[in-house]
């Protein structure tokens, strides 16, 4: 028995100008073939980021123009990443796009602009400022990634002039301890000499113990 297959073309119409390479009508072509023979609609949930495999996700960030992009990152946030594209694509270059942006790496960020500041700093500068607690690690690379980011998503004519990052940790415990210390100090001395003991009928002969005690109370020296 022999099997045998019939192909039918699919015809579509094609919105490639007039000009278009014939590398491009046949990409265009070849396209709408496969979209027009799509039967269960696969290549639309493809382009989903909720029904994407997750092997495919790195070509639909390169699709919808990702900028930023990790392999390790898990699941969920390159979903969102790749959701809140066009989001970002619309509003880049405002504080909008910046907040965008940075929220996408995982860190908790506080940017704040010249106009917030305490005392107004420079006009048209803004700084950027990393909490992290006991368990992220911090390397120059995050350092450079954030700052790649944040000059991609700002305006041109603003500037990131700090970047500072902190860590927060448990509440240490602190010991406080003294101690007491005694010293005695016993002085001996010897009795003048008596050379002449004149006598009375009734002679006397005594002598006595001085003993002072000085306590001295003070700090324990720094360790």
């Amino acid at each position: 028995m022999t099997w045998v297959a019939k192909f039918q073309p699919v015809w579509t119409a094609s919105l490639l100008p007039n000009n278009a390479t014939k590398w491009e009508l046949a990409v265009d072509g070849t396209s709408a073939n496969i979209d027009a023979g799509d039967p269960v609609d696969v290549i639309n949930a493809w382009r989903s980021d909720v029904e994407c495999p997750s092997l495919l996700l790195p070509y639909l960030a390169i699709e919808r123009a990702v900028e930023e992009w990790d392999s390790a990152w898990p699941e969920n946030r390159q979903r969102e990443i790749v959701r809140s594209s066009f989001e970002y694509h619309r509003h880049q270059g405002t504080r909008r796009a910046l907040n965008i942006a940075l929220g996408q790496l995982g860190y908790q960020l506080s940017v704040v602009e010249w106009f917030q500041r305490a005392s107004p700093g420079i006009p048209y500068t803004f700084s950027i400022s990393v909490t992290l607690d006991a368990a992220t690690t911090w390397l120059a690379e995050d350092r450079e990634q954030i700052v790649r980011v944040a000059n991609r998503a700002k305006n041109a004519h603003t500037m990131l002039t700090d970047l500072r990052a902190f860590r927060s940790l448990n509440p240490a415990i602190v010991y406080v301890a003294a101690y007491s210390r005694m010293l005695r100090t016993i002085k001996i001395s010897t009795q003048p000499i008596v050379s002449e003991l004149p006598a009375y009928g009734l002679v006397r002969v005594a002598g006595y113990l001085s003993r002072t005690r000085y306590l001295k109370i003070s700090p324990r020296a720094a360790i």
